[in-house]
């Protein structure tokens, strides 16, 4: 510090007043970028206003008319008091014991230490490249991942080098999430839902899919389901027994011989299968067991055992309210020109899932006793729909719910599928 910085300073420090000021004086500079602008004197007592207004050699009552100091003004009054050479930001720094830096110069150099730090983990790890550049170039679509950078990039730096061992060594054949976790990383728990690891690899698998589909659009999964489905895509299982589907009189080509003749066997005899998630990664294909190409989809366990006990060589399955991994893993190994005839309660929830089915499966879908005649047959008098959940239907755009959600909404009342389970049995009777 040259003597007449030395010299300002010890001369503003005489009144505490100038702390303040400069205080304020900061805050403009790295708003502004510049010693510009004025300071309000709104919460500047008498006092302090009439030291100020004596440095800038004017009288105290005008100072209080303008109520605010100008700045420009206050430096040219450096050269009056033999200051010259010396600038008020200097001082300023000088006096706070501070280095000023505009908001705008800080937000450029975070940018640049960012860009070099991206930089930097796309060269140590090539394999994740595109994956960091995308999330470089898409901040406002990233950003939590951009907010962890922030909050401590070597953190990220070790999270980003534990993803990379997990992508580099994704398995060829399937495997428990728990397991591959415990072999790469020598903890079960790494990929448990709740660490930023578990993020990271999730949005990583979400990216490598999109390239695989060849789709713009990152879709992370938001359900438990989605999320169970992605992992299988890479070969990792979440839950592979408790995560199962039930259904009856469908035959199964295997990858074994022996696990067809269970499914066979149990076609023969009408026998109940609740068929795990790790059962049907053996299978190759599933097919009713008649030549109808027609299975029935039922969402309510009460309904499919009372068709079974009427009806009971119908290809039938339960999904147990919403589909699990389990459900689309069945039905996709239906071929094409197989038809699902679907059933459930016709309320909001019901009918969104009706929608998520066709979708998926487009016109191989029918809509069993899900109609607006059927829902009249069958409407509830004693449950009224929410306005709330009314308002989920406005989401679903299948043209073959257009008139059962119209008359929801005119009605506002859930029909269940109990109410026609005798017609559904007739239908049933007639055609098997």
């Amino acid at each position: 510090m040259n003597e007449a910085l030395k010299e300002a300073v010890a001369f503003f420090k005489a009144e505490a007043v100038y702390g303040k000021l400069f205080s304020a004086f900061a805050k403009k500079y790295r708003s502004l970028g510049r010693m510009s602008g004025s300071i309000s004197l709104e919460k500047y007592s008498i006092g302090e206003i009439e030291t100020i207004a004596r440095f800038l050699g004017m009288r105290q009552d005008l100072l209080l008319d303008q109520n605010k100091v100008s700045i420009q003004a206050f430096e040219k009054q450096l050269a009056i008091y033999r200051f010259e050479g010396v600038s008020l930001k200097e001082i300023v720094e000088a006096y706070c014991g501070i280095h000023l830096v505009s908001n705008r110069e800080k937000r450029e150099a975070k940018l640049i230490e960012k860009h070099i730090f991206f930089e930097k983990q796309k060269e140590s790890f090539p394999n994740l490249s595109y994956w960091l550049q995308y999330i470089q170039s898409q901040p406002k679509e990233n950003r939590w991942l951009h907010q962890l950078i922030d909050q401590d990039k070597s953190e990220f730096s070790d999270l980003i080098r534990r993803l990379n061992q997990l992508v580099e060594n994704l398995p060829k054949k399937p495997i428990r999430l728990p397991v591959f976790a415990q072999q790469q990383l020598g903890n079960p728990h790494a990929l448990d839902r709740n660490q930023w690891l578990s993020r990271l690899f999730l949005h990583k698998l979400s990216f490598d899919m999109a390239n695989i589909e060849e789709s713009p659009v990152i879709e992370v999964p938001n359900s438990s389901e989605e999320y169970s489905e992605l992992l299988l895509t890479f070969n990792l299982l979440r839950d592979d027994i408790t995560n199962d589907i039930t259904l009856v009189n469908i035959l199964a080509d295997t990858k074994v011989e022996n696990k067809q003749a269970v499914w066979r066997a149990a076609s023969q005899t009408h026998t109940v299968m609740n068929v795990p998630i790790r059962e049907l990664l053996a299978v190759e294909s599933l097919y009713p067991s008649n030549s109808s190409k027609k299975v029935h989809i039922v969402e309510n366990s009460g309904v499919f055992s009372s068709i079974i006990d009427e009806v009971p060589q119908v290809p039938l399955i339960c999904t147990h309210g919403q589909f699990t991994l389990a459900t689309w893993k069945c039905l996709d190994l239906f071929d094409e020109s197989t038809h699902f005839y679907y059933a459930s309660d016709m309320d909001p929830e019901g009918i969104g899932m009706a929608n998520r089915l066709i979708e998926r499966y487009g016109n191989r879908v029918i809509l069993w006793k899900m109609d607006a005649k059927s829902y009249e047959k069958a409407v509830s008098s004693d449950n009224d729909l929410t306005f709330r959940r009314i308002q989920q239907l406005k989401g679903l755009k299948s043209p073959m719910l257009k008139e059962l959600k119209m008359k929801m909404v005119e009605l506002k009342s859930p029909a269940y599928q109990e109410a026609l389970l005798d017609e559904m049995i007739e239908e049933l009777e007639n055609n098997y």
